[in-house]
């Protein structure tokens, strides 16, 4: 074959030297090679076919989606199939099941365009063929640049360069333009379609907390588990009380003022409720304390008992002492050990009642000191407490008060000789309302719903009577004859960071800042109150809850993902598309006109190789490719 001959068609039998096809033995080889070959001829078309076929399946999922989105997961939680709370987060999909979808529409796309793309991928391989018969000398074809712009690895930068710099063919020109337009869908399309996470709301069953209601009495075989429940939550409630107002540190929901309610009970870790809004319904407690001063009036039951009546209400003076009366106000088995101070005191009074149904709300508050006239008879210093101004009961030889602490052993005793109770009434509504959780942020809304009943009458009573008690009878950390702790200090005293042990002649704060401080540190012993926690037996302290199911609403507990289209993306994607199907239909018109074009592979190569006859072109080509 000469030089300058003009055959194109090169074959490998004869410039690799393989021999002659022999006999085959395996008849099913030669039925996979007729069936490539077959695919081959008609791989243009079913490129083409399949774009078409795949991105009309994109765009009809995109129209669909744009008139209704498709909601994948989940079908919404009714109230006939509600669920726990911690059983439908274990449902909820796992962190990045959008991310998924945009990966998926993304691969989706590359199917597409890698379809479409066959017809422009075989343009770009065989326009160094068609410069061949233009070449005289292999130097004259290497000038045109045709090789590299053939090669598979050759990016837009060198074919936007041939595109210019050269005379390129048309179906050269138009697989540029069409591969422009294919990588420009491909970053377009995917945002068709997205998935979104919209604001769901779910159904579920919640248990919340029943509020402690009851403790022990004589005829009650529970006797030892209900006492032991009320010390437990008054412990309880005074930890809480001192976390928040001692340490000042926030314990659980942050809640509204003046306002109570139960609490769910949660098996889950507080992290998971942070992007989440949690509705139920509960009993809540509406309430504002209003106090006022009256003068104790000392007393007996049966002539025996010692009481101090105030507020209406009788109150354990099995404590308290009045020094030098006939007989002694303190029964023996009560008396101190340790020997009294002339000190003040502030000391909370025990209501005196037979079962919960007979208690009151209110709370009293014994208050031990002098004046501006009277002063300690020891040292001739006032003292700590100046209860000038206000209605009193006076004895000279002085009021002894020991601590009544239901949860510890003090033996702290005072004695003054002024004493005075302060009443506080909280005023307690309680309604039907629905409760809101988001984060750590619970708010109430009193809809006047219908009442749960997880906060009965009595349990308001005992909340409200014994709340905030043994959070002030508990003995201040700090050693001194006064008996006034720290949150007896902050809730009554108008210098709440005052040192007992120097300060003198320290008046009560107004009755309405009382008021306002009681309310305040309430809401704070109710939170040991509203897991409805109690004790597991009769011999044990360990915690369990008592609860009541409600059905409750909870948004963003599981993910609903829904594909919602969007138009500038979808329309732009469909011009991209429209634009794109011309071009190709045109290629694949142009290559079935020019058969004698040959693809840059290794056997065409050398054929080229063999009609120029230049032992430097291989090596041209091993840098080119």
């Amino acid at each position: 074959m000469e030089p300058g001959s003009a055959t194109t068609l090169v074959h490998t039998q004869v410039f690799l030297g393989v021999p002659p096809s022999k006999k085959r033995t395996w008849w099913f080889l030669d039925l996979i090679t007729m069936v490539l070959a077959k695919l081959n001829r008609w791989k243009f078309s079913l490129g083409l076919a399949g774009f078409v076929l795949v991105e009309a399946g994109f765009f009809a999922l995109c129209f669909w989606c744009l008139k209704n989105p498709v909601t994948i997961v989940p079908g919404k939680v009714t109230e006939e199939n509600a669920t726990s709370l911690d059983e439908l987060l274990k449902q909820d999909l796992s962190e990045g099941f959008t991310g998924d979808f945009t990966v998926f529409f993304n691969t989706w796309q590359t199917v597409a365009i890698t379809l479409g793309g066959i017809i422009i991928a075989e343009t770009f391989a065989k326009e160094w063929s068609t410069k061949i018969n233009e070449s005289a000398t292999f130097e004259d074809f290497k000038s045109r640049e045709v090789l590299r712009v053939s090669s598979p690895s050759a990016d837009h930068k060198v074919r936007l360069a041939y595109f210019f710099k050269t005379s390129p063919t048309a179906s050269f020109r138009i697989a540029f333009l069409a591969s422009l337009a294919m990588a420009a869908l491909h970053n377009v399309a995917p945002g068709a379609i997205t998935a979104d996470e919209p604001s769901f709301t779910s159904n579920l069953s919640l248990p919340i907390g029943i509020f402690l209601d009851d403790f022990g009495d004589d005829s009650d075989s529970n006797t030892t588990q209900k006492e032991a429940s009320l010390l437990l939550s008054l412990q309880r409630t005074a930890l809480i009380v001192n976390t928040e107002h001692v340490e000042f540190q926030p314990f659980g929901y942050k809640v509204p003022n003046n306002a109570i309610a139960g609490w769910p009970v949660l098996n889950i870790e507080a992290d998971d409720l942070v992007d989440l809004t949690l509705t139920y319904p509960s009993d809540i407690i509406h309430f504002k304390h209003n106090c006022h001063w009256e003068k104790p009036q000392f007393g007996r039951i049966d002539e025996v008992f010692p009481i101090i009546t105030a507020g209406g209400v009788q109150w354990d003076a099995s404590v308290i002492r009045i020094i030098g009366s006939d007989p002694d106000f303190l029964p023996p088995d009560n008396a101190s050990s340790s020997q009294p101070y002339n000190a003040s005191s502030i000391q909370p009074l025990f209501q005196i009642f037979e079962t919960t149904s007979d208690l009151s709300p209110k709370s009293a508050y014994l208050f031990l000191g002098g004046n501006n006239t009277i002063i300690k008879p020891d040292n001739k210093t006032s003292y700590a407490i100046d209860l000038s101004g206000l209605p009193t009961f006076y004895n000279a030889a002085g009021i002894q008060v020991s601590a009544f602490d239901l949860a510890h052993i003090d033996d702290t005793s005072a004695v003054a000789p002024l004493a005075t109770v302060l009443v506080c009434e909280p005023q307690p509504l309680v309604v039907g309302g629905m409760v809101s959780i988001t984060g750590n942020e619970l708010s109430i809304s009193s809809t006047q719903t219908r009442r749960v009943n997880n906060i009965s009458p009595n349990a308001v009573n005992l909340l409200f009577a014994f709340g905030l008690y043994q959070s002030i009878v508990e003995p201040d950390p700090v050693e001194g004859s006064d008996r006034i702790n720290f949150v007896a200090t902050q809730i009554f005293m108008s210098d709440s960071k005052v040192n007992w042990a120097r300060k003198t002649g320290q008046k009560p704060l107004d009755l309405d800042i009382i008021g306002d401080n009681m309310d305040n540190f309430m809401v704070s012993a109710a939170k040991g109150l509203a897991l409805g926690q109690r004790t597991t037996s009769d011999d044990s302290f360990d915690a369990s809850n008592a609860t009541k199911n409600v059905t409750a609403n909870c948004t963003d507990c599981q993910i609903q993902v829904q594909l919602v289209a969007n138009k500038g993306p979808l329309f732009s994607a469909i011009a991209l598309f429209a634009a794109i199907l011309p071009l190709l239909i045109i290629l694949q018109i142009l290559d079935s006109r020019h058969p004698e074009r040959l693809i840059f592979n290794a056997e065409n190569i050398l054929g080229v190789f063999h009609r120029f006859g230049d032992p430097s072109f291989l090596s041209s080509v091993e840098k080119i490719i």
